[in-house]
């Protein structure tokens, strides 16, 4: 049986670089529940910066996941041109950029996929999704222009197959046959 479940930000992950506008923690603006209020954004500089977010386990023993999408709700706001923003998955140690893209000034979400016939419960359980988010910023004269990209929202959508293990194992079944009950 093939099951997808949402899984939402519920602490920092592995690295935090991000400003915010509200909250104590970065996750809790790009959590479900927030809207386009609470939200992460850039740093001046020109530079990308990036956050990283954990989840709660999955809450599911016994599977092989098969394909993760990752969302994320961003937009940038400024004068100095298009801004891109990154959609990352972070498995162990490894991650995986799934998106590039060119911000527009308005909320949209964006999504992207990893695909993989092998992830366990515990894959899935230590995974992390991440955004990266761009600033440009040009100063002439007395005339600055700045753009930042922003996100008010990420979560990914697991999709697995449960895999079924006999209850009580063969020695169980070996005794309801001599019990006469199979």
């Amino acid at each position: 049986m093939t099951v997808s479940s949402a899984l939402y930000p519920s602490s920092n992950g592995y690295a935090i670089a991000l400003g915010k506008n509200a909250n104590t923690y970065n996750w809790e603006c790009v959590d479900n529940g927030s809207g386009d209020t609470e939200y992460v954004l850039s740093i001046v500089d020109n530079r990308t910066y990036y956050d990283y977010y954990n989840f709660d386990d999955i809450g599911v023993a016994n599977i092989i996941a098969t394909q993760v999408t990752v969302y994320a709700r961003m937009k940038y706001s400024g004068e100095n041109g298009v801004v891109n923003g990154y959609i990352i998955l972070r498995i162990g140690s490894t991650n995986y950029t799934l998106k590039t893209q060119a911000l527009t000034t308005t909320w949209t979400t964006y999504s992207a996929s990893k695909i993989s016939g092998s992830w366990s419960q515990s894959d899935i359980d230590a995974m992390q999704i991440g955004v990266g988010l761009q600033c440009t910023y040009f100063e002439e004269d007395k005339y600055v222009l700045r753009s930042d990209s922003l996100c008010s929202l990420m979560y990914a959508t697991v999709t697995y197959t449960l895999i079924a293990v006999p209850i009580g194992g063969s020695s169980m079944v070996s005794k309801l046959i001599g019990a006469g009950l199979l």
